[in-house]
């Protein structure tokens, strides 16, 4: 059984938009991050959002590029053979 850590936004209001946070370029996340003044509490929580998103981006890609992969490597020939038998 996996247990999920869950980042607790509750009681902690970020001037930033979560997609913003994930999205944007790391120089303009440190700029947008040093404008407003926040907790220590608050950075932590963005830079935790920030790392978990980049995270899940990635993973995303690369299982893309893992069913590709099987597809073109496994399937993609069976599908050949079945075509040409027909």
């Amino acid at each position: 059984m996996v247990i999920e850590k869950y980042v607790p936004i509750s009681g902690l209001c970020l001037p930033i938009s979560v997609r913003d946070i994930i999205d944007m370029p790391m120089d303009e996340f440190n700029d947008l991050l040093s404008k407003h003044e926040l907790t220590e509490e608050q950075l932590t929580l963005c830079r935790e959002i920030r790392r978990r998103g980049k995270n899940k981006v990635c993973w995303m890609k690369s299982m893309s590029h893992h069913i590709f992969w099987v597809f073109i490597h496994n399937l993609f020939p069976k599908v050949l053979l079945a075509a040409s038998q027909c």
